[in-house]
């Protein structure tokens, strides 16, 4: 730095401290080095190194650095720090990393110490950007110093660390964010990647370019997709679904379905005569060329999918392997079924095709003759041993959840009356075996309103009071896309009419999807406002948690018009599942709109002081999400009592940075 000099305030990797000494040292002939007496007894010594003095300080307040390590402090100026900080952000937004960090710099040196946080986080962040790891962790380190909580700067020093290959530093830094944000998407899917390297690191060379390596199959965007849609499709929110992938082991789920092999991969069955994977791998013959079309599909795929039966026979009649999966994870048998080729199926058979391959698209051949309503193809797999009992690896559904999906109430007769299902082993009939949602087959056909459907199920056994973990049931699946007619055929079903009054669910789906003639028959059976769900979730902490103020003031005008006004509510009753309160649901997760939902829980006089499983109250919630208006609303509302309560960990209720990448 041109205006480095003896006397000058410095800032050098998060220490503050005056330059004492610059030159050359007689321990080091790599170019200058500075001198600098630290502020804090925080230095290697006391201006004497190996044995010859440069300067003199207290000891442990001297220590030596780079001049590139140190920054010149201006004259403390917030508002010009401040102005550099914006003007960073700017090019920051524009991807002109290197003029945000000349402003980011600026103003570290217009800060002081103590008030240089901001900057050098973002400054972290540009840093990160340009790959430049070690300038990140640098920074990183010097936030870490004034603030060991500041969660952004513990995930990019682990971004850094994962850049530089340096992967158990960087699981290390991860796990730390998620000690402070148990559920942040971001530093998940941080570990996904980590996790992932890991394994790449570990598999053999010729798995690694055979792609084995990456084992979850998460990390196909595609697949990702397709997932998330099925997610989606039956109940699940977009950010239940995000937080369901995250979170969940797939390759233990596939592999308690009954899939070896290396899950999701593209090799195919270990094993399997003339594998061209084994072979790869130092057993079996040698593969033969397969040409490949597009989407990955082999000419073997591409005929199973079109139903040419010719083809087929010609192909495998030349060598061709009938349990090869194509580039997408798909067997030609798979491919065969989901057309209801029948012809293309018996060739596929008879050649030795596996009834049972899993590939990406997650459906087992009995699976996607099923969704298609194929009857005949379902007696033809059955012959040839498959299992009505396969579970798909993914959602975790059987044949009669995918029956549903695709509609066929014909399938679900013949699947319930099959011989092979008659039986069946356990006492639990697939008419009652939830997927990994906790969803049961009615459940899906009463969102869908598919009325003979729900008939048949009913008919053939299925329980309309069965319930998820959250509370969800099928007559709340019914109510939340307004299906009158299917919610007409379940309250008329003794055991859910007198489960309805607690039916929390289905009251609040109903009022946030103003679906009146739901409303009025769910009213007929006393499911109203009052609604309490066995495991203590009320309508107010369905619409709190949705942060819906519609909703919420619906609940609170009904109140009133029955004449036992919002102060009747318990506003303060706890969810069972996680003890918290509708004003700790509302305020946990910012968004936009959602403070007018914050002022209709406040108007209920909730009591800042109660707190969660964690022992955290409203505060410490809304203090992690680091929304600073609510923040702000719920301590002038009454909450500053419980600004000096201290959760499990020992904190108190503390305002945090935002999530946004840059401040």
């Amino acid at each position: 730095m041109d205006d480095l000099a003896v006397g000058k305030r410095v800032s050098c990797r998060g220490l503050s401290g005056t330059v004492r000494f610059i030159g050359t040292t007689h321990y080091s002939k790599k170019g200058e080095w500075v001198g600098v007496e630290l502020d804090a007894p925080k230095g290697k010594n006391n201006g004497t190194v190996k044995g010859k003095q440069y300067f003199s300080c207290a000891p442990k307040h001297g220590m030596m650095f780079k001049p590139y390590d140190c920054e010149v402090l201006l004259k403390p100026s917030p508002a010009d720090a401040e102005k550099a900080r914006e003007e960073g952000n700017g090019y920051f937004r524009q991807r002109q990393y290197d003029d945000a960090i000349d402003s980011y710099s600026l103003s570290i040196r217009h800060s002081e110490p103590k008030d240089q946080v901001k900057a050098l986080s973002n400054r972290a962040a540009a840093f990160l950007k340009l790959k430049q790891w070690r300038d990140a962790i640098r920074d990183c380190d010097a936030v870490l110093e004034r603030d060991p909580t500041f969660v952004k700067a513990i995930f990019r020093k682990g971004c850094a660390y994962m850049g530089m290959e340096r992967l158990d530093e960087a699981e290390q830094c991860f796990k730390e964010v998620l000690g402070f944000l148990p559920d942040d998407s971001q530093t998940l899917k941080q570990l996904r990647k980590l996790k992932a390297k890991k394994r790449e690191a570990t598999a053999p060379p010729r798995a690694q370019a055979m792609g084995m390596g990456r084992s979850d199959p998460r990390h196909d965007p595609q697949l990702r997709a397709m997932m998330m849609k099925e997610l989606t499709k039956d109940g699940m929110s977009a950010a239940e679904a995000s937080r369901f992938l995250d979170k969940v082991d797939l390759n233990e789920m596939m592999s308690g379905a009954g899939v070896t092999g290396p899950p999701m991969s593209t090799g195919m069955p270990g094993g399997a005569p003339g594998n061209p994977m084994a072979a790869l791998m130092g057993g079996g013959p040698k593969p033969k060329k397969v040409l490949k079309l597009k989407q990955g599909l082999t000419p073997l795929h591409s005929a199973a999918r079109k139903g040419d039966t010719e083809t087929i026979t010609k192909l495998l009649a030349a060598g061709q392997d009938a349990c090869a999966l194509d580039g997408n994870g798909i067997s030609a048998l798979t491919w065969s079924c989901k057309g209801g080729h029948l012809g293309v199926v018996k060739e596929l058979l008879k050649s030795g095709a596996a009834v049972h391959p899993t590939g990406d698209d997650c459906a087992a051949p009995l699976h996607s003759a099923v969704f298609g309503g194929h009857e005949d193809l379902v007696d033809v797999l059955v012959a040839a041993g498959a299992d009505m009992t396969v579970i798909d690896p993914i959602l975790g559904q059987t044949v009669i959840h995918r029956a549903v999906d695709g509609a066929q109430e014909g399938m679900v007769k013949k699947i319930v009356t099959h011989p092979a299902y008659k039986s069946l082993p356990g006492n639990l009939p697939l008419l009652l075996r939830p997927d990994n949602r906790g969803f049961v087959p009615l459940m899906l056909a009463c969102g869908s309103g598919r009325l003979s459907l729900v008939n048949c199920l009913l008919i053939h056994g299925a329980d309309a009071t069965v319930s998820t973990d959250s509370g969800m049931t099928a007559l709340a699946m019914a109510c939340r896309n307004g299906h009158a007619e299917v919610v007409d055929v379940l309250l008329a079903i003794d055991a859910v009419k007198a489960t309805a009054p607690k039916n929390a669910h289905a009251y609040y789906y109903a009022a946030a999807g103003e679906h009146a003639r739901v409303m009025k028959a769910l009213a007929s059976v006393g499911c109203t406002t009052d609604a309490v769900s066995s495991r203590g979730t009320t309508t107010l902490h369905l619409a709190a948690a949705a942060g819906n103020s519609a909703v919420l003031r619906k609940i609170i005008q009904t109140r009133v018009k029955s004449k036992l006004g919002s102060n009747s509510f318990d506003v303060n009753a706890k969810r069972s599942s996680d003890s918290k309160t509708a004003l700790m649901l509302v305020v946990a997760k910012p968004r936009k709109g959602r403070l007018e939902a914050v002022k209709l829980v406040l108007a209920l006089k909730p009591d800042f002081v109660v707190t969660d499983n964690n022992g955290d109250t409203a505060l410490h919630l809304v203090g992690r999400a680091g929304w600073a208006e609510a923040f702000e609303l719920l301590k002038s509302k009454g909450g500053m009592k419980a600004m000096k309560i201290k959760n499990s960990k020992g904190r108190i209720p503390k305002l945090q940075e935002s999530k946004c990448c840059v401040m």
